[in-house]
C-alpha cells in the first residue's frame, strides 16, 4: 500500500496501478493471486489500489490516439474488482463498493453512472457503488436520482435491486442509508419529505 500511495502522490498512476495489479495477476511472474483485505480505509491497499487503476485509465484515455483503443474507466475498475473476487469470493460486494468509492475519489462519478445504468447485468452492489461514487464526488443530488431510477419498477422490473419476493418498495438497507445520506446533503430541492417517507419504510 505504501508503494502504491507514494506513486499516486507523484501522479505516477501507471506505476501505482501496475504495482497493485501485480498482486492480483501473475503476468509479471512475480507471484500474484494475493488476497486483498476488504477494507474501506484509505490507508489500506484496496481503495488506494482501485483509485490508482481509475486514474491510470483516465490518463491513458487522454494519451490514446483513438477512443476505440480504451475501455471505460469504470470498466477497468470493476474488472479489477471481479479479479479480486475470484481470489476472495466472499468479499465480492466489498470490492465492488470500493470500486465505486475509488471512482468517486477520482472524480469519475459520471462515468460510473453511465456504467451502472447503461449496461445489462449490473445488479446487486453495482448500483449502491454508483451512489457511493456520487457521494464521494459531492454529487448528492445525482445519488438521489440514481436511487429513484433503480427504484422505478417500470425501468427495472426484473432487477435484483428488488428483493423480498420482487416487491418494488423493498430495497437493500444499504441503498436506503445511502439515499438518506444523500438527501441530507442536498442543500435545496425539497428532499425533507422524501427523506421522512424513506425513513418510515
Amino acid at each position: 500500500a505504501c508503494a502504491v500511495r507514494a506513486a499516486c502522490h507523484e501522479s505516477r498512476f501507471d506505476d501505482a496501478a501496475r504495482i497493485f495489479l501485480s498482486q492480483i495477476d501473475d503476468d509479471s511472474g512475480v507471484g500474484g493471486y494475493v488476497p486483498i483485505e476488504a477494507s474501506f480505509d484509505w490507508d489500506h491497499p484496496l481503495l488506494i489500489g482501485l483509485y490508482a487503476v481509475a486514474r491510470e485509465s483516465q490518463y491513458a484515455s487522454m494519451d490514446a490516439i483513438s477512443t476505440s483503443d480504451t475501455v471505460s474507466h469504470s470498466q477497468a475498475v470493476f474488472d479489477t474488482a471481479k479479479k479480486l473476487s475470484m481470489i476472495s469470493p466472499s468479499n465480492h460486494d466489498t470490492y465492488v463498493l470500493a470500486g465505486g468509492i475509488a471512482l468517486g475519489r477520482a472524480g469519475l462519478w459520471y462515468d460510473c453512472l453511465g456504467f451502472v445504468t447503461n449496461q445489462e447485468g449490473h445488479t446487486g452492489c453495482y448500483w449502491p457503488a454508483g451512489m457511493l461514487a456520487c457521494l464521494e464526488s459531492s454529487r448528492s443530488a445525482e445519488a438521489v436520482d440514481l436511487y429513484e431510477y433503480f427504484r422505478d419498477p417500470e425501468k427495472n422490473a426484473a432487477s435484483e435491486w428488488q428483493w423480498d419476493g420482487g416487491r418494488s418498495e423493498s430495497v437493500l438497507q444499504l441503498c436506503r442509508d445511502l439515499a438518506l445520506q444523500a438527501m441530507g446533503n442536498v442543500a435545496s430541492g425539497g428532499q425533507s419529505k422524501n427523506a421522512m417517507s424513506l425513513f418510515r419504510e
